[in-house]
């Protein structure tokens, strides 16, 4: 019995019904209509009658591989080991080597003289899955073997990208479970064998598989096979550089069985003919279908001679050949048709994406490919390069493609370049084609900041290892992996939220080298014991100097000696002693943990406007809290000091909480008595180009420890930002409004906000700020003073008050140009000349880019010569070569001393400030004025002086009291003396 239903489930899915043209209302209502009637002519009937054989057109001939020949009742089909081939210029058909495995229920592609087909089913049907590929050269009439597929494979589809050869989809062994499986094999590298790809989405078999325009599509099929089984009108799209799969527009029928008659048309377009439908009813399909991927649309085309499922087509010499088929299972067929199909080639070259996105950190190289292809014919492209910037090299900028595309190796390299967005265009070539483009976006993000958390105190099995008070027993080690009470775990989660990798070492384990450190931009040195060796002290002072971040808790262990320490354990004197000299090269000495008489610290209300005292941007002090702390003691000077290293407070050691005042448990420094000027809460130091910071404890990080915990306060945020000082990271989430044209010689402008502040503070934000702004492109670089501009628009305004900056810039050269902001602030620092005077702070450190394209001015305009520079001893002379000759007097003017300037009177009560009023009537419709008419006096002024010859004028920028004395504008007193 059990025998018997196999049979009849084998019948079922075997059966193909007799030929019924599908019904073409069926398809009119889904696809767009282009009825012809094809004239078709019967040529010569092939050697044998076939169904469910593989084809492929090579070098102008019909290539016919295998299939079922004979139908002997039941479910029996027998397969053919016989290949034949087709030429049309003597319509004769002759036999090829036969198959060494005789398959059917298999895609097949060809590379030039060789075809391959792999997997399918082998033998007589049922046949069974296979594993293996056969190759086919036609030029030798000799067939070998590949590289064996993964798994067994059959009723799969097979596409060529390039060199890439695609198999997907079909059936698993068992014949009815769909496969997803999607593997690619390098034609040139096969010893690497299949690397398994994007799985088709809805896994299906009997599918047909093309390339078109450097995509792969899969093209219907049928769900199921030997067992229930059901035609699907599904069309899918694969992107080889993204590796996904998209659904594109459904066939108007459901269709299967027509793999071997999938082709691309010269117009680029692809053609599908027979099949089988069975939405309703089981029937084969005479109908042909164009699909056009630049509308997404299916189009009717015309129909067959007749319903033919599985048979076999190519396009030759402007002629559609359809050959073998069937109208039904039981009759396998050998007659041959041909139509004209005359289509005018589309020599059409493109980029397959014609956009991408390249995401990269700094100092990195990488990678890309992507498929330059034409539509129809071979194109011999080329891809011009020296205009491309220095991130980015073709490797193959010649070559020839067609319509299975070529590979064109995209090389990427971020050395030396700072974070941000980069752009540039590829453009590819080809006599007779349309050039096509590629645009290139680079996104350099910020290298991922690796963290080193050095721990001790115990030993790496959390044992005290030599303390008798704890008689041995396992203390709590605070590791970052530890939520109990004293464990880290809250805190590492903390800092992984910024994005940073942070990892843990236990400080016996280690050596401090320079090599070491580089793998990290932060350390924290926890609570250990480590004795440091004077190498590893000057191997921190190294790396810390060449940009390392440093951080140190004051606390117990590291420095501890707060009650009678043993040799070895939880405090001891000369690991106290060993930390010390790790901190003191930086201009920090840390003291011994208070215990209880340290208090419950809670740190708020700072003085000092930095970005460790910012909460979330706000100009709102953070407020930490720390139990049993550890003062941290500054010097203005220590004898590692070199230029440009500065340490400083930025919160005091209070006073506070339960413990009452606190006192320094070390008579040799300090006596007892507290400094609130030295000695620190925090500290902060910038040595060479690297940080270290102290903070004076480690409860305020623990989950929930002594007195305090992670989520008290703002312990949180504190934790996160002390890392990200450390590391460098941009000081502040800094918005930056760009403005003006990005061309060459025209005037950029760049507006950041930072310190809120206003003209007339006490911390005067023309002398107590400095903003410079370097911009660089790899040839040149230019250090840009910036500018207090109050709320960015005063001029308009008024204003006085703001947290505007700004900085301008006339790019010199075309291209990418990267920006790096330094902010630093200090008493007077605006005119010091340190480069690294004052603090850096806001946003500092922030950086960005830009694209500068070609200046769209000509004539007289300036910015179509650029800047105007002195040549010799006299003469101005513009970037383009030509020269400039002033006209007209050369006496400067008091300019300041304008009435529609803001706040301009005279001191001594007179009228004795400049209208230019008699120039209003010169002023034109167009000239720049402020606050509505302001300043028509002023330029009508100026275009009368032009009208009369002259080209260049001279301003002194003092300010006149009406008494002939100038002096400087918004200087200090003494530099105000009369001139």
């Amino acid at each position: 019995m059990l025998q018997i239903l196999l049979r009849a489930v084998l019948l079922t899915a075997l059966v193909w019904p007799s030929f019924s043209s599908t019904p073409l209302k069926t398809i009119r209502e889904k696809a767009e209509i282009k009825e012809a009637a094809y004239t078709w002519v019967t040529l010569s009937d092939a050697i044998l009658p076939r169904a469910e054989a593989q084809s492929t057109v090579v070098n102008g001939k019909l290539y016919v591989f295998g299939g079922f020949n004979e139908y002997y009742g039941g479910s029996d089909l027998r397969i053919t080991d016989t290949c034949e081939v087709y030429d049309p210029a003597t319509d004769t058909w002759t036999y090829l080597g036969r198959m060494p495995i005789p398959v059917t229920h298999l895609g097949i592609v060809a590379d030039g003289d060789r075809v391959w087909l792999p997997g399918g089913f082998e033998g007589d049907n049922p046949g069974v899955a296979i594993a293996q590929v056969q190759i086919y050269n036609t030029d030798t009439n000799a067939w070998s073997l590949g590289p064996d597929l993964p798994e067994p494979m059959a009723s799969h589809a097979v596409a060529r990208l390039d060199r890439k050869l695609h198999i997907f989809g079909g059936l698993k062994p068992n014949r009815q479970t769909n496969n997803p499986s999607h593997y690619v094999l390098d034609l040139d590298n096969l010893g690497a064998g299949w690397q398994r790809k994007a799985d088709l989405p809805q896994a299906r078999n009997h599918l047909s598989g093309i390339a078109l325009n450097g995509k792969i599509y899969a093209i219907g099929g049928q769900f199921g096979h030997d067992g229930p089984h059901q035609d699907v009108d599904l069309v899918h799209v694969y992107d080889p550089f993204s590796d996904t799969w998209t659904q594109v527009a459904s066939l108007p029928q459901t269709r299967s069985h027509f793999e071997h008659c999938t082709l691309l048309t010269q117009d680029g377009k692809i053609l599908i003919m027979g099949g089988r439908t069975n939405n309703v009813t089981s029937s084969s399909n005479n109908t042909i279908l164009e699909y056009d991927p630049d509308t997404n649309t299916w189009t009717f085309l015309s129909t067959l001679p007749t319903g033919l499922i599985a048979p076999n087509a190519g396009i030759i010499n402007n002629f559609l050949y359809v050959s073998h088929g069937g109208s039904n299972w039981q009759n396998p067929g050998n007659k041959l048709y041909r139509t004209d199909f005359v289509r005018p080639p589309l020599l059409q070259l493109g980029f397959q994406p014609q956009e991408i996105t390249v995401v990269m950190e700094k100092d990195q190289s990488l990678q890309k490919v992507v498929h330059l292809w034409t539509s129809s014919q071979t194109a011999n492209y080329t891809i011009p390069t020296n205009a491309l910037p220095a991130w980015v090299s073709v490797a193959n900028p010649t070559g020839t493609t067609d319509t299975y595309a070529k590979e064109i190796n995209l090389q990427f390299n971020t050395n030396g370049m700072v974070s941000g967005n980069y752009s540039t265009t590829l453009t590819a070539t080809a006599p007779g084609f349309s050039p096509t483009t590629l645009t290139i976006h680079l996104q350099i993000v910020p290298q991922q900041v690796r963290v080193l958390y050095i721990y001790g105190e115990v030993d790496a099995n959390g044992y005290l290892p030599s303390d008798p008070s704890f008689n041995g027993t396992l203390y709590q080690p605070m590791r970052l992996q530890d939520s109990g009470n004293r464990g880290l775990s809250m805190f590492r989660m903390a800092i992984e939220e910024l994005g940073f990798e942070i990892e843990e070492r236990y400080d016996q384990d280690i050596t401090l080298t320079e090599s070491f450190l580089s793998n990290y931009e932060v350390v924290i040195l926890g609570s250990n014991q480590k004795i440091w060796a004077a190498s590893e002290v000057a191997a921190l002072n190294a790396w810390v100097r060449a940009g390392g971040g440093l951080i140190g808790y004051s606390d117990s262990a590291f420095g501890g000696a707060w009650n009678n320490p043993p040799p070895a354990g939880l405090s001891n004197q000369q690991g106290r002693d060993s930390d010390n000299q790790l901190m003191a090269q930086f201009g920090m000495f840390f003291f011994t943990d208070q215990g209880g008489a340290g208090g419950d610290n809670l740190v708020n209300n700072w003085t000092m406007d930095h970005f460790l005292n910012t909460k979330n941007n706000i100009p709102q002090s953070l407020r930490f809290r720390g139990e049993g702390v550890s003062p941290i003691r500054i010097q203005a000077n220590w004898p590692e000091k070199q230029a440009c290293d500065t340490v400083y407070q930025i919160a005091p050691h209070q006073n506070g909480g339960a413990g009452g005042p606190v006192s320094i448990n070390d008579p040799d420094l300090g006596n007892g008595i507290q400094n609130y000027a030295i000695d620190c809460a925090l500290a902060a130091a910038e040595i060479g180009t690297g940080r270290v910071i102290g903070t004076f404890d480690r409860n305020n990080f623990w989950n929930n420890g002594e007195g305090t915990d992670i989520e008290e306060e703002d312990n949180r945020l504190f934790a996160q930002k002390l890392v990200q000082w450390a590391a460098r990271a941009p000081l502040r989430a800094t918005e930056v409004v760009q403005s003006g044209e990005l061309k060459q010689w025209h005037k950029i402008t760049l507006t950041f906000e930072g310190p809120q502040t206003h003209e007339a503070q006490a911390n005067n934000p023309f002398l107590n700020y400095r903003l410079n702004v370097t911009f660089s492109n790899g040839n040149k670089t230019h250090i840009v003073p910036g500018h207090y501009a109050a709320d960015g628009n005063a001029a308009q305004t008024s204003a006085y008050a703001g947290n505007k900056w700004q900085v301008h810039f006339c790019p010199d050269e075309t291209g990418n140009w990267e920006y790096e902001v330094s902010f630093r602030t200090g008493n007077e620092v605006a005119v010091a000349e340190e480069s690294c005077a004052g603090i850096a702070n806001f946003m500092d450190g922030h950086r960005g880019y830009f694209y500068v394209g070609l200046s769209d001015k000509t004539g007289r305009d300036f910015r179509s010569k650029g800047r105007l520079q002195y040549v010799g001893e006299r003469y101005l002379r513009f970037a383009n070569g030509e020269y400039f000759l002033k006209g007209g007097a050369d006496s400067p003017e008091t300019l300041l001393a304008y009435t529609d300037f803001d706040s301009t009177y005279n001191h001594e009560g007179n009228n004795n400030l400049k209208t230019w009023t008699a120039h209003l009537g010169d002023w034109q419709t167009g000239d720049p004025t402020w606050q509505g008419s302001k300043g028509q006096a002023l330029i009508g002024a100026l275009n009368y002086l032009a009208q009369k010859g002259n080209n260049a004028f001279s301003f002194l920028t003092y300010n006149a009291g009406g008494d002939g004395k100038k002096r400087l504008a918004l200087s200090p007193t003494r530099w105000a003396a009369p001139l």
